[in-house]
């Protein structure tokens, strides 16, 4: 039987925190590997817990109740501190705006804080849209808790979970279709002139997420360089486009990080079914789990370790009235942002790529307060490290 999936537990109090305020003192120092969002792997078969949020509650940059404590260097003066915190809310206020990041970096610099400096200094060149900005692929491998991490709180709440669980069977309710679905020329080398640089994107993005990568097609559809299908079993599409001629690398590796981090449990549903799908696909699982006769249910409880039934059980109650979806497909597009991010190894390119494909403007919004947290400043100096 297939093992139910499982929710990484990872604190949403603490994700979205920005790199330019640095974590209160605690009363031992530790590192972010010993944090409360490292809990060990729970038991096979005993689903992750996580921490119910408010769907709709949109995540801020930072935590506006901080305090403001010293940076890495010495401890600034009161005149600095008050001078970062008003930094800190002109960014809160204006995300997007470059020239608070521009003066966040100065102000960094000024503090002896070459990281988050360096950092700042980036995401301000990218919002005004840095022709020069080519990252190496990042040498950095993410464990499950990084990958954990990579989730946006809104899909880190119990209705998440309860969507995690059944997105197997919500996938086999409603498989992919279509000529992409249908596609049978499987991608290599020789597919295009621009099929190794499209290769050498997926295979960086497979290495540095620790993702199987599963079968490969060719598509003929016109859509994004990557994309992925809920098919059996899933699948990744590459564009006719992108074999035929090679496109930038870093670009490339966003959008092969954005589909394959689409694979996840967690995401997969959410990401490839339609909102009308989900709804219908979760209302045949409070049919199973009522007992009910349909063709719907049968194939919910078919599709569905029996491990998984008790914690849906337990769930359903709490979640199903208020389950809100547009937040957790909104959430999940946000999550797959983030390790398109990642992967990139560069704020302006994947800035870019968001405009590219004419994203909303509220997804370019939480790349940046992401690319602004504390979770992406460490990542950045791991990889950093590794050169």
């Amino acid at each position: 039987a297939t093992p139910a999936p499982r929710a990484a537990k990872v604190p949403a109090a603490r994700d979205d925190e920005d790199a330019t305020a640095p974590p209160a003192p605690r009363a031992a120092p530790r590192s972010m590997a010993a944090d409360e969002e490292d809990e060990p792997d729970a038991p096979d078969g005993a689903p992750r817990r996580t921490q119910e949020l408010p769907a709709a509650a949109p995540v801020e940059l930072g935590d506006p109740l901080q305090s403001i404590p010293p940076s890495f260097g010495p401890s600034p003066s009161k005149q600095l501190s008050e001078e970062r915190q008003a930094l800190f809310e002109r960014v809160r206020a204006s995300p997007i705006d470059p020239d608070g990041y521009r003066m966040l970096a100065e102000h960094f610099d000024t503090a002896n804080d070459a990281n988050r400096s360096s950092l700042m200094l980036e995401l301000a060149r990218a919002l005004e849209g840095d022709p020069n900005a080519a990252p190496r692929t990042p040498r950095l491998i993410l464990s499950a808790t990084d990958r954990a991490g990579l989730r946006h709180p809104l899909v880190r709440t119990e209705a998440a979970e309860l969507v995690t669980l059944t997105s197997p069977a919500l996938c086999r309710l409603f498989p992919a279709k279509g000529r992409d679905a249908q596609a049978n020329e499987e991608f290599s080398l020789e597919s295009g002139k621009g099929a190794k640089v499209a290769a050498d994107a997926l295979l960086a993005s497979v290495r540095l997420l620790g993702m199987r990568a599963p079968d490969v097609f060719v598509s003929d559809e016109a859509g994004p360089p990557f994309s992925a299908l809920q098919t059996t079993p899933p699948r990744l599409v590459v564009s006719r486009l992108s074999v035929k001629k090679p496109m930038a690398d870093a670009e490339l590796r966003f959008y092969a990080g954005r589909a394959l981090f689409t694979l996840s449990a967690e995401l997969l549903a959410l990401r490839t079914l339609k909102r009308d799908q989900l709804r219908a696909g979760l209302e045949a699982v409070g049919q199973m789990l009522r007992g009910q006769a349909s063709t719907e249910a049968r194939i919910i409880r078919e599709a569905l370790p029996a491990r998984s039934h008790e914690r849906l059980k337990a769930l359903w109650p709490k979640v199903a009235k208020t389950l809100d979806l547009s937040a957790l497909m909104e959430g999940a597009r946000h999550s797959v942002n983030r390790a398109g991010l990642v992967v990139c190894g560069g704020i302006a390119p994947a800035i870019a790529s968001l405009r590219a494909k004419k994203a909303l403007p509220v997804e370019v919004t939480e790349l940046v307060r992401f690319a602004a947290s504390e979770r992406y400043l460490q990542l950045r100096n791991r990889r950093l490290a590794k050169k």
